[in-house]
């Protein structure tokens, strides 16, 4: 991720909405997206993932309306609220515990460190790893 000047890292508050998506949070993180992770709207949302991610204008545009769509209201979405059970979040996350057990928000660390221990060479992980 670029570091351009006024860009740089800043870790969230515990005010700010932050979602599970890394990508996102990555984005508001460095001020592609507004800092506080929230009320974000339609163009604030594809312009980021198209300039930070490469999408597509059409793509970042189709990604933006499902998300604000799906789990909004009013035209905005705060990016907490990318967390709705089978809106975009869903079950099955190599990295976040399902609905049912507990918090599908966070990273789950021991589920993280399953994962890494199914890597075969101890230095990735490979489609068989992952199967």
């Amino acid at each position: 991720m670029d570091t351009a000047p006024g860009h740089e890292f800043q870790p969230p508050t515990p005010e700010d909405s932050r979602s599970p998506c890394p990508a996102l949070n990555a984005a508001a993180n460095h001020n592609y997206l507004p800092h506080s992770g929230k009320n974000l709207g339609f163009f604030e949302l594809c312009k980021a993932v198209h300039e930070v991610y490469g999408l597509s204008y059409p793509l970042a545009a189709m990604l933006s309306i499902g998300a604000i769509l799906s789990c909004g209201s009013n035209g905005k979405v705060d990016l907490a609220q990318l967390a709705k059970h089978n809106k975009i979040e869903h079950d099955g996350s190599l990295a976040h515990l399902d609905l049912a057990d507990g918090d599908n928000k966070n990273v789950c660390p021991r589920l993280v460190n399953e994962l890494v221990g199914d890597s075969t060479d101890g230095q990735g992980l490979s489609f068989p790893d992952l199967a």
